[in-house]
């Protein structure tokens, strides 16, 4: 009788444990992994936004991307960071970055960010001593 009281514990312990994880794992976020850049760069976009209230309101919005892919005249990006020209405009931000993210964009518009000669000279380092 007490070896069926034990395993029936053990049984039902291991069963709740393993509901619990699934649990977890379904409501937990998944990150997405980013894709590898070639060079990073900053990009300025205006939109408008229209309130409940049928008034038109525009706003800015400063994107840090990375290039994924290019072509001679366009870029594919991938956004890493984005700031609104104002607070007011964070709701805005989701819709934005689902239009934007990971579509190709003129790269005359990207300000591309140089690295420093102290960059450069580390990397070819490593490539020459690995």
């Amino acid at each position: 009788m007490l070896g069926i009281g034990i395993a029936l514990g053990i049984i039902l312990g291991v069963g709740g444990y393993k509901f619990l994880e699934l649990l977890i794992l379904k409501y937990k976020k998944k990150k997405t992994p980013t894709p590898p850049l070639l060079r990073r760069g900053i990009v300025t976009r205006g939109y408008t936004s229209e309130s409940g209230a049928g008034e038109k309101e525009n706003f800015s919005v400063q994107f840090e991307v990375g290039e994924i892919e290019r072509t001679k005249d366009k870029s594919k990006i991938h956004i890493i960071n984005m700031i609104p020209s104002g607070s007011s405009f964070e709701s805005n931000l989701t819709g934005v970055y689902k239009i934007f993210n990971k579509s190709w964009v003129d790269t005359k518009d990207i300000e591309w960010i140089e690295k420093s000669a102290r960059a450069k000279r580390k990397e070819i380092l490593k490539d020459v001593l690995s």
